[in-house]
């Protein structure tokens, strides 16, 4: 339509249909898809992971930068 892809006009029409309704728009427009859900499970491990870093350790010689990319780059590491 008028060159809006075909999905966003299926979402607009879902939208319009559960407001007719009496539908929790807020909760509709805020569900995220199984990806971005993933995605957002992955970004927090990584984030607790950086929390979990002790930047005060006076004995860890490592580089920070080194260590940063580390926790960035791999699932696995734990500090």
């Amino acid at each position: 339509m008028n060159g809006i892809d075909k999905s966003i006009i299926e979402r607009a029409d879902e939208l319009i249909i559960l407001g007719v309704r009496g539908g929790d728009l807020v909760e509709a427009c805020t569900r995220l898809t199984d990806e971005e859900s993933q995605e957002a499970d992955e970004d927090e491990e990584t984030a607790r992971r950086f929390l979990a870093w002790d930047l005060h350790d006076q004995n860890d010689k490592r580089d920070p930068r080194h260590i940063l990319e580390q926790i960035l780059d791999d699932p696995n590491f734990s500090g």
